[in-house]
């Protein structure tokens, strides 16, 4: 995953060790992680720049793949657009982690 790159795929982290290149130093990150979830429910590039940094298995999402399941049950739909919805009004919070403040886990996963 390069930074500045089109997203159209969220990868969740099953196995391996991926480096997230940021400005302000490299985060690691273990199962159970993600990164980018934001491309499920918006436009948007890259921020960071992740390599895997040990053989690593993701479980990848691609953004075509869920528009066509929320098109394919309406009722999926409707909690996919409220979702978005609030994402686009009150921003990234609610995709952070209650403890640390960053993104791409969970709060019992957190570091």
């Amino acid at each position: 995953v390069e930074e500045g790159h089109l997203a159209l795929t969220a990868h969740f982290l099953v196995r391996g060790k991926l480096k997230v290149s940021k400005v302000e130093g490299n985060v690691y990150m273990k199962p159970p992680s993600w990164i980018g979830d934001k491309c499920l429910f918006v436009d948007t590039l890259r921020t960071n720049t992740v390599s895997a940094v040990i053989p690593t298995e993701t479980l990848v999402v691609h953004k075509s793949n869920f528009q066509a399941i929320c098109g394919d049950f309406p009722a999926m739909q409707a909690v996919f657009d409220s979702f978005r919805e609030t994402i686009v009004k009150d921003g990234w919070a609610m995709l952070r982690c209650p403890v640390c403040g960053d993104l791409g886990h969970s709060e019992e996963a957190c570091p």
